[in-house]
């Protein structure tokens, strides 16, 4: 047998909000009467429900990282980044880092110089300064700069000193340089 609705003049005069955690409950005997239920959480208040298909990880019972085992993690993450960029940079200069090495020190010293747009402002580097600052026999640099020269990474100017090449770009070199950091 249905409940009948209680005649309106039982009804209390203010109605609740529905968001109110009040609900309306009827009395068996026809008489209608506010009870609060159990609190409702908020939105706030809800535990995070993870949509992963790992199984959470337990936060109260681990304890607290050895400070040794966190500077292994970072070293091995930085070392594999390294690593990457390495192999990155071998790729691009066929197999050879120390064609990558030589391209980093005249990448490195036009940085030093600014971005100067006229060649009588910046300096250059010669193969023996290359040499001596790499610590590569001078021979090998000079070949090294010649096959550079060749595939644009490098330019050698009418006074003989080397610069950045055409297919040398600064926003590349940061990405490259920030990647071996």
């Amino acid at each position: 047998m249905p409940i009948a609705r209680p005649p309106s003049t039982s009804l209390p005069q203010a109605v609740p909000d529905v968001c109110d955690p009040v609900v309306w409950r009827q009395a068996l005997d026809g008489r209608t009467e506010l009870e609060p239920t159990a609190h409702q959480p908020t939105q706030a208040e809800r535990p995070a429900v993870s949509r992963s298909w790992r199984a959470p990880a337990e936060t109260s019972t681990a304890p607290p990282p050895d400070p040794a085992e966190e500077e292994l993690r970072r070293l091995y993450k930085r070392g594999g980044r390294f690593s990457v960029a390495l192999i990155e940079m071998r790729r691009r200069f066929g197999g050879d880092l120390d064609q990558y090495l030589i391209y980093q020190i005249v990448m490195l010293a036009e940085l030093s110089h600014g971005k100067a747009d006229t060649a009588s402002t910046r300096n250059g580097l010669n193969a023996f300064s290359i040499a001596e600052i790499t610590r590569i026999p001078r021979e090998t640099v000079r070949r090294k700069l010649r096959l550079m020269v060749d595939g644009g990474h490098i330019r050698r100017a009418d006074d003989g000193l080397y610069y950045p090449g055409p297919a040398a770009t600064l926003d590349r070199f940061f990405v490259e340089l920030s990647s071996l950091l």
